[in-house]
């Protein structure tokens, strides 16, 4: 299976949105890819000694929303809203594949750690391109909700996923304490 990630712009396009129940649980358990992207952001955040996020249903419901407009206009670009700190990923897949949402948000995650690679702990404000690395494992921040979003443009399937964050990272002259070294 051919798998494109990345950022296409796509004219007089036509749409058919799904979407999925935000932080559905089941026995107290949350599933779906839900609790897949729940357990990655918090595997991640262990791995440098920071406390476990909090999903919380109304960051997930504005997560959802922006993913649900950033597929709609086929783009991915950052939201405008400072209350909340963002993460967002884009998959792309010939239309009628059946794909698992929880292995494209276990992707989203690792890719967004991937940057790990990019920071730099000795100049930390010169790691621009590890955000959402930060953002992921910013110790001060506390909750979090997630959201996806799938639509058909003209022949692809497209997966748009959101992660909002509060309170927000990525804030300068607080990357030395937020932003901590692999401990384990």
């Amino acid at each position: 299976m051919k798998i494109f990630f990345g950022l296409t712009l796509l004219l007089n396009l036509s749409f058919i949105f799904s979407e999925v129940d935000v932080y559905e649980k089941k026995n107290g358990k949350y599933i779906h890819w839900q609790g897949e992207i729940f357990g990655m952001h918090n595997k991640y955040r262990k791995k440098h000694c920071v406390p476990d996020l909090e999903a919380v249903q109304n960051i997930a419901s504005t997560a959802q929303k922006t993913a649900k407009y950033l597929c709609s206009v086929n783009t991915l670009i950052h939201s405008n809203d400072n209350n909340y700190g963002e993460n967002i990923y884009k998959a792309f897949f010939p239309k009628d594949t059946v794909v698992d949402n929880r292995i494209i948000v276990k992707k989203a995650v690792n890719e967004w750690y991937k940057e790990n690679k990019l920071y730099d702990y000795l100049v930390p404000e010169n790691s621009s391109k590890a955000q959402h690395f930060t953002q992921l494992i910013w110790k001060d921040t506390t909750e979090f909700g997630c959201g996806l979003s799938e639509c058909i443009v003209d022949t692809n399937k497209i997966i748009t996923i959101v992660c909002n964050y509060n309170p927000r990272g990525n804030i300068s002259n607080k990357y030395k304490k937020n932003v901590l070294k692999p401990c384990s």
